[in-house]
């Protein structure tokens, strides 16, 4: 991938016109895999071959830096164990898939295992030992990356980064921080210059780690493989610095939540720092600030993507008109109050709490104070700031005032310039505050951020609101064009029946329109993976009885949530067997319960009052067990199914005491179940919830089945990456490889959601200020997924598919309700009273969580 300076001019405008170091990160995602070796090597080919030096800094592995971070939280646990022994296997798999002989990171991995079995004997970790024990992630990678890039010929060194990066002691710093949140020297180095300069080499470094004037390994915190490559780049006086990442460089909004977020192609240090420091995941802030010192240029691209599309960070972008560049999000904060009367016209009063936060060496985010008030919001992750720490933090606090503390909290920030004069035009979408609560709320005298904090329940919703509105109003063209490419829209399969379809609407106004062919192919795509035994279809996502009937022709099994889908189905199905449907329901009645078990369905528990109350209806019976992990995943707060603030499943602690009172009861457990929530795109959340699953095994004497839930996510628009069902089937088959287990999903949305959409006919046409409203027939009566999550549906005039997109809509249908809206800001051919809107992506949670509100008939279905 050739870096064009055409595309990126500001190349040229680099203090260190001469260099010829460019420094390139490669994040987890970035290692992981041989086709993301491969990309590696052809960039640095590409590099050497323009004459440069390339400089490769890595991160570890994807998920091991997790896995190592569960061995030193949990170093008591015998699972650390089978840990150690999945990372010494995801190591010596890929040395197998990049042809390096395993060997050369057996030394590694011996230090490990050395350091981790004498910690779990004697059941403690001390600091330089989690340290070193962190550190073997990066340093796994970074040996195994440069023996294949030697493999393929490349002269290339390996350096290990212990020797340069050199930690900033500081006997003021609490204890942790000496270890793992080191800050690091960044200044010029002559020596490593010169020694890089002087050979006809590459070079590879692992990121993340440091030494200190001990020469312990110490870690730069997180994100800190970012700061690694920042302080070469600093330290040698770098062209560049490249980020190559999972994501096509900034956003406006977190992509992951604002499915129609536009890319940022330029930035200022000063933009993109805020944006880091305020939730941006794309970069660690810590990244820029000797980058700017420098005037160093960042470019941040995708290592998934073909294209060299990124956003470039320099000190040649300038802006003087108010704007809002971005919206941010950070969850996990949380909020510390201090109140106090006393505090009124003390002076050094703040002085003295803020030097508190400062011997704890803790950042704090953001702050508003009054007279008798000081609240501040810290980032606990960013900090990695121990339990106890904190606990010592808050003791201190209560000796200034009464103190409050709002934890799971999340944090929304406006970034851009001037924002006071924007807030009377953007003040209609803060009506949010009206009923929200608002633990804190800040701005900056710079006017480049606006921020407040709010609990994480509402976040998402007010993230996602506050999206749109402050763009539509602050921006003179809105950009939000990238979910549109004719050539994804053409192989659509509505788009190849769509003469079709708008037959259909000749005798309705509007319908649920589904394509069998589709959700058979998305059925076979999981079935026809060897990971899985049994494939169960959520029938909640869409109960439509000739969906059903396709699904049963090609041996679906099912699951289901009530009674009354059991009757269903079975009404539906009245040869189907038994065996193949599985019950999963929440908070059912002793009757409903009893009921199952009467009728041979396999049921699942997952509340231990059923155990300590009900046993006598479960006696002699086989039972699945439905296991809370402890973290939930998804799109939206209601749709995570794990955690504490979830009704779900046992906790994990306590299912060693259910398993005795299921034997003392004769109660056969023959499955385990966990689900982790709806919308997940990342493979890492089922084999990390399978190694759960697996550590609980060997307490249950019978276990026969692991069920690892659904929660498939589904490509809503043309810039989403699709799920990697190979790496997926492949994590999961070398963990249940040396087991007897049969592994079983149980997708809805997945199978279902491509293959349905609601088309509405055009009632009307409003502008309304700086609004243009499109009104068809149906609204949040037929489909209430955008009112309720904020869910994002692709939204397409078939009436006119070929026509030109030249008109910002927002569509709406006849409820009356406020929050009755389809979708915000779409870009539309010109649209006239009569044409067919079609609404993408609506086969799943549409017409099930229908109703007759306003007693409007919701949109009937038909199967084409």
């Amino acid at each position: 991938m050739s870096f064009n300076h055409e595309i990126w001019p500001t190349i040229v405008k680099t203090k260190f016109i001469d260099s010829k170091i460019v420094v390139l990160k490669f994040g987890g995602t970035s290692v992981n895999d041989l086709s993301s070796w491969e990309k590696i090597h052809s960039l640095v080919v590409d590099r050497i071959d323009s004459g440069l030096i390339p400089f490769i800094v890595n991160s570890a592995v994807s998920g091991v830096s997790d896995q190592l971070f569960k061995i030193v939280s949990n170093i008591n646990s015998n699972e650390v164990l089978q840990i150690l022994t999945d990372i010494e296997q995801t190591h010596r798999q890929l040395c197998n898939d990049l042809s390096v002989d395993a060997d050369v990171v057996s030394d590694e991995l011996n230090n490990l295992g050395n350091i981790v079995n004498s910690c779990h004997i004697t059941g403690a970790v001390s600091l330089p030992e989690h340290a070193r024990i962190m550190a073997s992630g990066e340093l796994l990678a970074s040996i195994l990356g440069h023996s294949y890039l030697i493999n393929k010929g490349l002269l290339i060194d390996l350096i290990d980064s212990r020797e340069y990066i050199k930690s900033i002691d500081s006997s003021s710093l609490r204890e942790s921080s000496k270890y793992i949140a080191v800050e690091a020297n960044h200044s010029f180095d002559k020596v490593l210059t010169d020694h890089v300069s002087s050979l006809s080499k590459s070079f590879v470094a692992p990121g993340y780690i440091a030494s200190n004037s001990k020469g312990e390994t110490v870690l730069l915190g997180w994100g800190g493989s970012d700061t690694s490559a920042s302080c070469y780049a600093s330290m040698m006086n770098a062209l560049r610095l490249e980020i190559w990442t999972d994501v096509r460089g900034f956003y406006d909004a977190d992509p992951n939540i604002i499915t129609d977020a536009s890319s940022i192609n330029h930035l200022s240090y000063e933009e993109a720092h805020e944006i880091a420091s305020s939730g941006g995941l794309v970069l660690h802030p810590k990244t820029i600030p000797p980058m700017k010192d420098k005037d160093i240029p960042i470019f941040v691209f995708s290592s998934k993507s073909d294209e060299l599309i990124g956003t470039v960070i320099d000190s040649s972008k300038v802006n003087v008109k108010p704007e809002v560049i971005a919206i941010t999000r950070k969850s996990d904060v949380t909020v510390m109050s201090i109140a106090n009367a006393a505090m009124w016209h003390q002076s050094g009063c703040l002085a003295e709490i803020f030097n508190i936060f400062r011997d704890h060496n803790l950042s704090i985010d953001l702050v508003s104070t009054s007279e008798t008030n000081v609240t501040v919001s810290i980032d606990t992750v960013s900090n990695s700031i121990l339990n106890e720490e904190l606990e010592h933090l808050k003791e201190k606090l209560e000796e200034y005032g009464q103190l409050q503390v709002f934890n799971d909290c999340t944090s929304i920030s406006l970034i851009g310039h001037k924002i006071t004069n924007l807030i009377q035009r953007i003040s209609p979408s803060l009506s949010f505050f009206e009923d929200n609560e608002i633990y804190l709320f800040t701005h900056s005298a710079s006017g480049l951020n606006l921020s407040f904090v709010i609990n994480n329940e509402a976040g998402y919703k007010v993230f996602q609101d506050l999206y749109h509105d402050v763009f539509r109003f602050s921006r003179n063209a809105p950009t939000h064009k990238n979910d549109i490419d004719t050539n994804f829209i053409a192989n659509q399969w509505w788009a190849i029946k769509r003469n079709k379809i708008l037959s259909l609407l000749d005798q309705e106004d509007s319908l649920y329109i589904y394509d069998l062919d589709t959700v058979n192919k998305s059925y076979k795509s999981l079935n026809e993976l060897k990971a899985f035994s049994k494939v169960l279809y959520a029938i909640k996502a869409n109960d439509n009885a000739d969906i059903l009937k396709s699904l049963d022709s090609i041996g679906a099994s099912f699951e289901c949530v009530s009674k009354e889908e059991i009757i269903y189905l079975l009404d539906i199905l009245p040869t189907l067997s038994k065996d193949r449907i599985l019950f999963t329901p929440n908070f059912i009645s002793h009757d409903e319960l009893e009921w199952s078990i009467k009728q041979n369905i396999m049921t699942t528990i997952d509340n231990e009052y059923i155990f300590y109350n009900w046993t006598s209806s479960l006696s002699g019976k086989q039972i699945f067990l439905r296991v809370d992990t402890g973290y939930g995943q998804g799109h939206h707060e209601h749709v995570k199914t794990a955690g504490d603030n979830s009704k779900f499943g046992i906790p994990m602690a306590n299912v060693n005491d259910i398993v005795k009172i299921a034997k003392d009861n004769n109660i056969d457990i023959i499955g385990l179940h966990a689900h982790s929530g709806s919308g997940i795109s990342r493979p890492e959340n089922w084999t990390e919830l399978l190694k759960l699953l697996l550590s609980l095994a060997p307490m249950i004497d019978n276990l026969k089945y692991i069920d690892i839930g659904g929660g498939l996510a589904v490509t809503d628009t043309v810039n989403q990456d699709s799920m990697n069902f190979k790496a997926l089937n492949d994590e999961l088959l070398k963990l249940i490889k040396n087991t007897s287990y049969e592994l079983w999903i149980e997708p809805g949305r997945y199978i279902v959601a491509n293959a349905g959409i609601l088309v509405s006919t055009v009632n009307q046409l409003k502008t309304k200020g700086d609004l243009n409203y499109i009104g068809i027939a149906t609204g949040m009566n037929s489909l209430i997924r955008p009112a309720l999550y904020g869910a994002y549906h692709q939204v397409i005039n078939l009436s006119k598919l070929q026509d030109e997109p030249t008109v910002l809509y927002t569509i709406v249908g006849p409820i009356c309700e406020t929050g009755d809206r389809i979708a915000r800001d779409r870009w539309l051919p010109a649209t006239s009273e009569g044409d067919i809107i079609l609404i993408a992506n609506a086969g799943a949670y549409g017409h099930v969580m229908s109703s007759s509100y306003n007693l409007r008939i919701p949109a009937k279905q038909k199967v084409i």
